[in-house]
């Protein structure tokens, strides 16, 4: 019996092994850096941006985005006024209604010229197909956070890599002419959206200018640079379908569906298109784990816990906190 499980436990090392060489991780260490796009002080959200922190230096303007539709139309808005760059860094992008609403929006801006940047968990994410057409268009680029190296059952890679599998990213960013940006806690989803009559998640993000934009895009560039970060075209094979991405996002888009959510959007999309949403200006102090986390190589005092540990305990009259989520 012992020799049996000697004889197993061999077995599965070897499997291991041979699963890991096989399924590597391809070399990026040639990679160059990447950075965000400063910002162009004569473009329209720079623009309204700078004139809104004129009278407010060293502080960072938010604006609450508590609804769902808000958080929809702000991004759907911010996105058909870019005219240089959006960096967007998710864990969850679905392939339904908003999520695919928004990638053919994020698309549309490439077409115009627009760089955009797009960060997404391979761990919440099951659009191979799609992601590979966008990532071969002009002006778009798409990484992968510590991708599966198998892609079909994409599970299968934690059978040999589980500890690297198992670190995930959950920043939620949104970045638009290196002027605007919205961060907080929503994933792209119908139900994080108010998308449809089906139950949804209570959550909240803020649409920010000033200082605290600028370290959201650092905090980008950091995790786009990163040793856990991979380009779509070297986890993926083939090059997608493009004719049938766009062929959906029509379908979707001319859906029952999508027709009630444009209408009740309609307000809201007016207010954020026409500069009308007006920020309160505060100081903001952005947190974020560092990237190495994914390689397990983040020092505890650069992880998000501890950060907010020490946060919340200099506190001394009141603390709010909004999550979607409370594990114990």
């Amino acid at each position: 019996m012992i020799k049996i499980v000697v004889y197993l436990i061999i077995a599965v090392t070897i499997a291991i092994i041979a699963a890991r060489v096989i399924f590597r991780l391809p070399d990026i260490s040639q990679r160059s850096p990447q950075a965000a796009l400063p910002a162009d002080p004569t473009a329209l959200l720079p623009a309204r941006a700078a004139e809104q922190m004129a009278a407010h230096p060293g502080l960072s303007g938010v604006v609450p985005l508590v609804s769902g539709h808000d958080a929809f139309a702000s991004r759907l808005a911010l996105a058909r006024m870019a005219e240089r760059s959006i960096d967007a860094q998710y864990y969850i992008w679905h392939n339904d209604t908003s999520g695919q609403i928004l990638l053919k929006t994020l698309y549309d801006a490439a077409q115009r010229g627009v760089r955009v940047r797009l960060l997404l968990d391979d761990n919440g994410v099951a659009m191979d197909e799609t992601l590979a057409a966008l990532n071969a268009q002009e002006n778009v680029e798409i990484r992968l956070f510590n991708p599966s190296t198998v892609r079909t059952p994409k599970l299968a890679g934690y059978a040999f890599d589980f500890m690297r599998m198992n670190r995930r990213m959950h920043n939620k960013s949104y970045i638009v002419d290196g002027a605007v940006a919205i961060i907080g806690g929503r994933n792209i989803g119908d139900e994080y959206f108010q998308v449809g009559d089906e139950n949804y998640f209570l959550d909240l993000d803020v649409l920010s200018v000033g200082n605290v934009v600028a370290e959201t895009a650092e905090v980008f560039d950091r995790y786009w640079n990163s040793a856990s970060v991979f380009g779509v075209e070297q986890i993926i094979r083939g090059k997608g379908n493009l004719s049938a991405f766009l062929t959906q996002a029509t379908v979707t888009e001319s859906s029952d569906r999508a027709r009630k959510l444009a209408v009740q959007l309609e307000t809201s999309a007016v207010r954020f298109r026409d500069g009308a949403v007006q920020p309160e200006f505060t100081q903001v102090e952005l947190v974020a784990d560092d990237p190495a986390k994914g390689l397990g190589r983040a020092s505890r005092d650069r992880l998000m816990v501890t950060q907010l540990s020490k946060i919340i305990g200099g506190v001394n009259q009141q603390l709010d906190l909004v999550s979607a989520y409370f594990v114990p």
